[in-house]
């Protein structure tokens, strides 16, 4: 999952100017900045709905129903909280809210899987990798270029590039998506 989801995140962010022009018009240009925050933001976010699938496949229905009582009721305190401070607080609460959310998922997980921490960072440490080896050209495009220049082209021109990266990076951690990837192409 983060292979592919951190790498799309970071071109999010990087691409959000042109992205928001494009979708919704110069009007919405303000938005750019939310965007890039969330966009950051839900990195932590990436187990999704998986914690519910691992938590109902190994008897942890208990624990669900836990974590949905700690996580739903905190998070919504801090939204509404950040809410009132403003559209810029709010965006900046989910730098508080997804990681709360990954650790209480972590936490209860782990009562039925047993797994370490660093094993855990381990695991992800070459999709981190891939997700910045990914972004490092498109970055360098987007600053010499300036996000609220790119054109359509430039901004292919990006993707292609954030691509390339990606399938280089994995080729070099010998990421276990790589396999999948080249398995049509044998």
């Amino acid at each position: 999952v983060t292979v592919v989801y951190w790498p799309a995140l970071f071109m999010l962010a990087i691409l959000a100017h042109p992205i928001v022009r494009v979708l919704y018009g110069p009007a919405w240009l303000d938005a750019v900045p939310l965007l890039q925050i969330m966009a950051l933001a839900s990195m932590f976010s990436f187990l999704g709905k998986l914690d519910v699938s691992v938590l109902v496949a190994t008897g942890g229905l208990r624990d669900l129903l836990w974590s949905s009582l700690i996580v739903f009721p905190v998070s919504a305190v801090i939204s509404t909280t950040a809410a009132s401070f403003g559209l810029h607080s709010l965006a900046l609460s989910y730098w508080l809210i997804y990681p709360l959310q990954l650790a209480i998922s972590l936490t209860f997980i782990r009562r039925h899987i047993d797994f370490g921490l660093v094993e855990f960072v381990g695991g992800l440490s070459k999709s981190f990798v891939i997700a910045l080896v990914s972004c490092l050209a498109p970055l360098a495009i987007v600053s010499v270029l300036g996000a609220s220049q790119l054109a359509l082209m430039s901004t292919l021109l990006i993707g292609s590039c954030a691509i390339l990266g990606w399938l280089i990076a994995m080729w070099i951690t010998q990421h276990a998506m790589l396999a999948e990837v080249t398995q049509g192409h044998r």
